[in-house]
């Protein structure tokens, strides 16, 4: 995680340790680079808005040095700023799964940090012919079943993955 704001690196930390990871908390970019590059994380929680180098600079770095890491965005700037984030991650190869709003809830950000492990769990590869079995998990639900709220979104998702997955 990180946050330039020291109480909110800490929430973070905490709620994500409950919720099953293994945290690093950071308030200031270079340690953020350091920890990324030593522990290549599944899930990143990255302020937008920080001194130095911010979340965007941060995300375009992500993809620079190949991380595959997920990254939930947050931000007390508005919509603007998340959206923005959003897309520049996104047309960079980030995996943008989620986006909140300052001040967060525990609730709200264990339910993201839940479902972004939820998701790595399903990331398994079934048994297979020879060496080379493919991973089985949709990335994206099928056309029609979006329901339009990312959190029953991904839930749907792990549905249809749980359900290919039993008929194979």
């Amino acid at each position: 995680a990180i946050d330039d704001d020291l109480a909110i690196s800490q929430f973070i930390g905490i709620v994500g340790e409950s919720s099953g990871f293994d945290v690093e908390v950071c308030t200031d970019h270079r340690t953020f680079q350091k920890c990324v590059e030593a522990n290549d994380p599944a899930v990143i929680v990255m302020d937008v808005v920080m001194p130095d180098m911010d979340g965007i600079e941060l995300l375009k770095w992500l993809t620079s040095v190949g991380s595959q890491a997920s990254v939930i965005l947050i931000s007390g700037y508005g919509d603007n700023y998340l959206d923005a984030a959003q897309t520049i991650g996104t047309v960079s190869g980030v995996d943008i799964a989620a986006t909140l709003k300052k001040p967060i809830s525990s609730e709200e950000l264990e339910a993201s940090l839940l479902n972004m492990l939820s998701i790595e769990s399903m990331k398994l590869k079934l048994p297979g012919t020879g060496e080379n079995a493919a991973p089985f998990v949709q990335d994206t639900l099928p056309d029609g079943f979006s329901v339009g709220d990312e959190q029953m979104d991904a839930d749907h998702l792990q549905l249809f993955n749980m359900i290919n997955a039993y008929q194979t």
